[in-house]
């Protein structure tokens, strides 16, 4: 069975006067105070997690969707990142089981279908605040 680390979504970023960094395994994020880290990582998750929002940091974060669903949240599931459950009207939800990075200690439910529909179709995503460049989603 494949692990969650072969679903990594992030192709490559663009940071301003460093270039383009094609993250390869494990990846440092160094710097002094202030210098933008926290906010790196803010873009990054953003991105990933298909969020609405401006990049501040990077200039472009391309990412790619595996194939196909169902492989990923297999893995998710097996590694108890989700479960699934079914209510008393049979509808099948998808929750989690670890709180959001960044977010409140709440999980989250979602109607499967749902997750099959924001994957099929990805939230559109808006542009960087410095230049304007959009994001590339690969197929």
């Amino acid at each position: 069975m494949p692990s969650l680390i072969d679903f990594n979504p992030l192709k490559s970023i663009a940071i301003p006067n460093i270039g383009r960094v094609v993250p390869n395994g494990l990846v440092l994020v160094i710097g002094p105070n202030s210098a933008g880290k926290t906010q790196l990582l803010r873009d990054v998750q953003g991105r990933v997690l298909g969020k609405p929002r401006e990049l501040v940091v990077c200039d472009e974060i391309e990412i790619s969707r595996p194939p196909s669903l169902s492989p990923l949240l297999d893995v998710l599931l097996a590694e108890n990142h989700i479960s699934r459950r079914v209510d008393n009207n049979n509808n099948l939800f998808i929750d989690t089981q670890v709180p959001e990075f960044g977010g409140d200690s709440s999980n989250w439910s979602l109607l499967e279908g749902q997750v099959q529909s924001y994957f099929a179709h990805p939230v559109s995503i808006g542009k960087t605040r410095r230049e304007g460049i959009s994001d590339k989603f690969l197929g």
